[in-house]
């Protein structure tokens, strides 16, 4: 019950802070659901499937999640760790990952995960809830 209170501020105030919505695509059979979405939007970059890592928030009514797409060379973004799943779900620009973050683009999560979890920080000491627990 508390863990839902805290994450419900974090989402609260991200809602209030990333403020540009995105329209997401997908391509049917791609969707990966690995947990591993900053992992994947490096490789596809990587391997010239796309040509941008983004950093996103998908935003819900009683959550906020840290997440990562990517954009094509036509300006279409595009979710291939969560497909069609989670069509229609609130995507919240945050930025461009440079290249030169990719190879420590797990360190870019935590610092999003870390920044997303800041308004209810000494909660979370108190609680010992980790940042990955909320968001």
């Amino acid at each position: 019950m508390i863990k839902s209170k805290l994450k419900k501020i974090i989402r609260d105030a991200a809602d209030k802070k990333y403020t540009k919505k995105i329209d997401i695509s997908f391509i049917d059979g791609v969707g990966l659901y690995n947990h591993a979405c900053h992992l994947n939007a490096v490789n596809r970059a990587r391997d010239g499937s796309s040509c941008a890592v983004v950093e996103v928030v998908v935003i819900d009514d009683k959550s906020v999640t840290a997440h990562y797409i990517n954009m094509q060379s036509d300006g279409t973004y595009i979710d291939y760790t969560l497909g069609w799943h989670w069509s229609g779900a609130d995507y919240r620009f945050v930025r461009f990952i440079p290249f030169t973050e990719w190879s420590d683009i797990t360190g870019s999560l935590s610092r999003l995960k870390a920044e997303l979890c800041k308004p209810v920080a000494k909660w979370q000491k108190l609680l010992m809830v980790t940042d990955g627990e909320l968001c």
